[in-house]
């Protein structure tokens, strides 16, 4: 059984998960194969305290390459030379793995990330009132015009370009649709990105502007969801029944404030309960969380989705009836992402 199969409605011996089929009545029915762009690097040395030495962040790199993670994105080499080394090492590694870097739409930043080397370019561009007008302290006019500039010369360096729009949940909205437009026809974006930077909004909003982005633009969607509300993994999955082909995420949720969508979650529920596929083996899920954990020193309650330690361990109520089948209160078997079969 692969992560695309159908929910079985027969009684088997075999069957390794039991979902509700109600989900995919409910939303787009066709299932797809989305790409997980993984930002479990970049995003968790943005927690305060946190940094890979070279060593761990290579490892990090290949262990999320045997996940399967189709694109990964590695870090920001516009904060220093060392950060261009990092990168370019990642980007060098032999990864089947596309790698990516992130800059600010601006030629200072766009040029020593060109130098790494990397398959793409995020091009980020701050987009809502309070960043223009107390980070960048640029009128929106010179926004657009130097994201044309930075997205045309990561374009002509041959590279593959994402516009990225920080902060796009809180960004007026004539604002965000001049800038895709006059990007897209002047500057270069092969796809686009809907950023929640602040996690401040829930799924109808980022199904909105998924679809927003995909009429202006006229380019594959990516999203870009952070937790403050608890919502991540919801708002990616409403941007992807709203259109979205590309989601970033982390593993773990790992990143600043409250994280990031959570890759494990992302990729489970995308496979279980809407049918789409992805490059990720299940299988080794739980053991990439672990190897997370271990780089950066962070530990997560049991109670966690799809890796906590809990998992393993139904109540006593929960228990009755597990015997004749493991499914009768549970929606999959542990097994299936990875965690250790329980001793007989």
């Amino acid at each position: 059984m692969t992560q695309g199969d159908p929910v079985p409605n027969e009684t088997s011996a075999e069957r390794r998960w039991f979902v509700s089929p109600y989900g995919r009545r409910a939303g787009d029915d066709a299932p797809r194969r989305i790409t997980l762009h993984d930002c479990t690097i970049r995003e968790g040395e943005q927690q305060p305290g946190n940094s890979l030495d070279a060593e761990r962040r290579l490892r990090l790199a290949h262990a999320l390459d045997d996940l399967g993670v189709p694109q990964l994105e590695v870090g920001i080499p516009a904060r220093g030379p060392e950060h261009v080394r990092l990168t370019t090492e990642i980007a060098r590694a032999g990864l089947r793995a596309k790698v990516t870097a992130v800059c600010r739409a601006e030629m200072a930043q766009v040029k020593p990330t060109v130098e790494c080397g990397v398959w793409g370019v995020l091009c980020s561009v701050p987009a809502d009132p309070l960043q223009l007008a107390h980070k960048t302290k640029i009128d929106e006019g010179v926004t657009i015009e130097r994201a044309i500039e930075a997205t045309r010369y990561v374009h002509d360096a041959g590279m593959y370009v994402i516009l990225s729009a920080a902060y796009a949940t809180r960004a007026d909205l004539a604002f965000l649709a001049r800038l895709l437009r006059e990007v897209t026809a002047h500057g270069w974006a092969d796809r686009v990105r809907v950023v929640d930077s602040a996690g401040c909004a829930g799924p109808e909003a980022i199904a909105f502007l998924v679809e927003t982005f995909r009429r202006v633009a006229d380019r594959p969607v990516e999203v870009h969801c952070h937790d403050d509300f608890g919502l991540g993994t919801a708002n990616a999955l409403a941007a992807v029944q709203a259109g979205a082909d590309v989601v970033s995420c982390s593993v773990s949720g790992i990143g600043p404030r409250a994280g990031n969508a959570a890759l494990e979650e992302v990729a489970l529920a995308l496979a279980l309960l809407y049918g789409h596929t992805t490059d990720v083996d299940l299988a080794k899920l739980v053991p990439t969380v672990r190897a997370v954990e271990d780089a950066f020193g962070v530990r997560q309650t049991p109670y966690k989705a799809v890796s906590g330690a809990n998992l393993l361990v139904p109540s006593e109520i929960a228990s009755v009836g597990m015997d004749a089948d493991p499914l009768v209160s549970q929606a999959f078997l542990p097994s299936v992402v990875g965690h250790p079969e329980p001793p007989a």
